[in-house]
Protein backbone atom coordinates (compact mmCIF):
# COMPACT_ATOMS: atom_id res chain seq x y z
CA UNK A 1 0.00 0.00 0.00
CA UNK A 2 2.72 2.34 1.13
CA UNK A 3 4.79 1.79 -2.62
CA UNK A 4 1.30 2.37 -4.46
CA UNK A 5 0.52 5.91 -2.63
CA UNK A 6 4.39 7.03 -3.12
CA UNK A 7 4.12 6.17 -6.98
CA UNK A 8 0.72 7.94 -6.71
CA UNK A 9 1.97 10.73 -5.51
CA UNK A 10 5.13 11.62 -7.63
CA UNK A 11 2.25 10.73 -10.33
CA UNK A 12 0.40 13.66 -9.27
CA UNK A 13 3.27 15.89 -8.32
CA UNK A 14 4.62 14.88 -11.74
CA UNK A 15 1.55 16.25 -13.66
CA UNK A 16 1.03 19.31 -11.63
CA UNK A 17 4.77 20.16 -12.48
CA UNK A 18 4.60 19.68 -15.93
CA UNK A 19 1.30 21.65 -16.48
CA UNK A 20 2.52 24.52 -14.55
CA UNK A 21 5.81 24.39 -16.43
CA UNK A 22 3.84 24.41 -19.49
CA UNK A 23 1.35 26.96 -18.78
CA UNK A 24 4.73 28.93 -17.72
CA UNK A 25 6.10 28.76 -21.28
CA UNK A 26 2.72 29.23 -23.20
CA UNK A 27 2.69 32.18 -21.41
CA UNK A 28 6.06 33.47 -21.47
CA UNK A 29 6.28 36.81 -23.27
CA UNK A 30 2.63 37.24 -23.36
CA UNK A 31 2.65 39.83 -20.46
CA UNK A 32 1.90 36.59 -17.66
CA UNK A 33 2.93 38.41 -14.32
CA UNK A 34 5.53 36.44 -12.79
CA UNK A 35 4.82 32.80 -14.20
CA UNK A 36 8.07 31.17 -14.23
CA UNK A 37 8.57 27.17 -15.05
CA UNK A 38 8.82 24.98 -11.81
CA UNK A 39 12.24 24.17 -10.33
CA UNK A 40 13.49 22.86 -7.04
CA UNK A 41 13.37 26.83 -5.43
CA UNK A 42 9.49 27.54 -6.38
CA UNK A 43 7.87 24.03 -6.48
CA UNK A 44 6.66 24.94 -2.99
CA UNK A 45 5.07 28.23 -4.33
CA UNK A 46 3.35 26.06 -6.63
CA UNK A 47 2.30 23.65 -4.28
CA UNK A 48 0.61 26.63 -2.00
CA UNK A 49 -1.06 27.65 -4.91
CA UNK A 50 -3.13 24.01 -5.34
CA UNK A 51 -7.03 25.29 -4.71
CA UNK A 52 -8.02 22.07 -2.63
CA UNK A 53 -11.64 23.05 -1.39
CA UNK A 54 -12.45 19.22 -1.65
CA UNK A 55 -10.93 16.15 -0.16
CA UNK A 56 -8.71 14.24 -2.77
CA UNK A 57 -10.88 11.41 -2.27
CA UNK A 58 -13.85 12.83 -3.05
CA UNK A 59 -12.32 14.06 -6.07
CA UNK A 60 -10.41 11.15 -7.73
CA UNK A 61 -12.38 8.25 -5.66
CA UNK A 62 -10.81 5.62 -3.87
CA UNK A 63 -8.45 4.27 -6.69
CA UNK A 64 -5.74 7.39 -6.64
CA UNK A 65 -3.65 6.72 -3.23
CA UNK A 66 -2.25 10.15 -3.78
CA UNK A 67 -1.27 12.42 -0.51
CA UNK A 68 -0.25 14.93 -2.81
CA UNK A 69 -3.72 17.12 -2.37
CA UNK A 70 -4.08 16.41 1.46
CA UNK A 71 -0.50 17.30 1.71
CA UNK A 72 -1.31 20.86 0.01
CA UNK A 73 -4.72 21.47 1.94
CA UNK A 74 -2.61 20.52 5.22
CA UNK A 75 -0.10 23.30 4.23
CA UNK A 76 -2.42 25.39 3.89
CA UNK A 77 -4.13 25.15 7.74
CA UNK A 78 -0.66 25.42 8.61
CA UNK A 79 -0.39 28.64 6.99
CA UNK A 80 -3.71 29.83 8.21
CA UNK A 81 -2.39 29.14 12.27
CA UNK A 82 0.73 31.45 11.21
CA UNK A 83 -1.66 33.91 9.31
CA UNK A 84 -4.06 35.00 12.52
CA UNK A 85 -3.94 37.86 13.86
CA UNK A 86 -1.78 38.19 17.18
CA UNK A 87 -0.25 34.49 16.54
CA UNK A 88 3.20 33.64 18.14
CA UNK A 89 6.06 32.78 16.27
CA UNK A 90 6.67 28.99 15.64
CA UNK A 91 3.13 28.13 16.37
CA UNK A 92 2.91 25.80 13.45
CA UNK A 93 5.40 24.14 14.72
CA UNK A 94 4.27 23.02 17.56
CA UNK A 95 1.34 21.72 16.13
CA UNK A 96 3.24 19.85 13.36
CA UNK A 97 5.48 18.34 16.84
CA UNK A 98 2.61 17.55 19.13
CA UNK A 99 0.87 15.61 15.68
CA UNK A 100 3.98 13.72 15.19
CA UNK A 101 4.25 12.61 19.00
CA UNK A 102 0.57 11.40 18.87
CA UNK A 103 1.41 9.46 15.94
CA UNK A 104 4.25 8.17 17.11
CA UNK A 105 2.39 6.65 20.89
CA UNK A 106 -0.31 5.40 18.31
CA UNK A 107 1.91 3.35 16.19
CA UNK A 108 4.21 2.24 19.11
CA UNK A 109 1.29 0.49 20.77
CA UNK A 110 -0.38 -0.65 18.05
CA UNK A 111 2.27 -2.41 16.51
CA UNK A 112 3.16 -6.41 17.58
CA UNK A 113 5.10 -7.46 20.55
CA UNK A 114 7.23 -9.50 17.95
CA UNK A 115 8.10 -6.12 15.67
CA UNK A 116 9.45 -4.83 18.88
CA UNK A 117 11.38 -7.61 19.93
CA UNK A 118 12.90 -8.16 16.47
CA UNK A 119 14.02 -4.32 16.01
CA UNK A 120 15.52 -4.32 19.45
CA UNK A 121 17.98 -7.31 18.76
CA UNK A 122 19.45 -4.64 16.04
CA UNK A 123 19.83 -2.21 18.54
CA UNK A 124 16.32 -0.88 18.48
CA UNK A 125 14.03 1.93 16.80
CA UNK A 126 12.64 5.17 17.92
CA UNK A 127 9.20 3.33 18.02
CA UNK A 128 10.14 0.86 20.38
CA UNK A 129 11.64 3.15 22.53
CA UNK A 130 8.56 5.21 22.86
CA UNK A 131 6.52 1.67 23.54
CA UNK A 132 8.91 0.95 26.30
CA UNK A 133 8.51 4.89 27.61
CA UNK A 134 4.54 4.37 27.25
CA UNK A 135 4.58 1.07 29.35
CA UNK A 136 6.46 2.57 31.76
CA UNK A 137 4.22 5.52 32.33
CA UNK A 138 1.52 3.01 32.36
CA UNK A 139 2.95 1.32 35.23
CA UNK A 140 3.49 4.25 37.59
CA UNK A 141 0.66 5.25 39.86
Amino acid sequence: MAIKRCRDTCAEARRLFLKDHIMAAATKGKGSRGRRAVSEDTAHKVLFEVDTPLHASVVKGDKCKSVLWDGCFLARQLRRITDEPGSEPGREWRVVSKVWVEMLCYAAVHCGGYQHADRLKDGGELITFAKQMLDIIDRDP
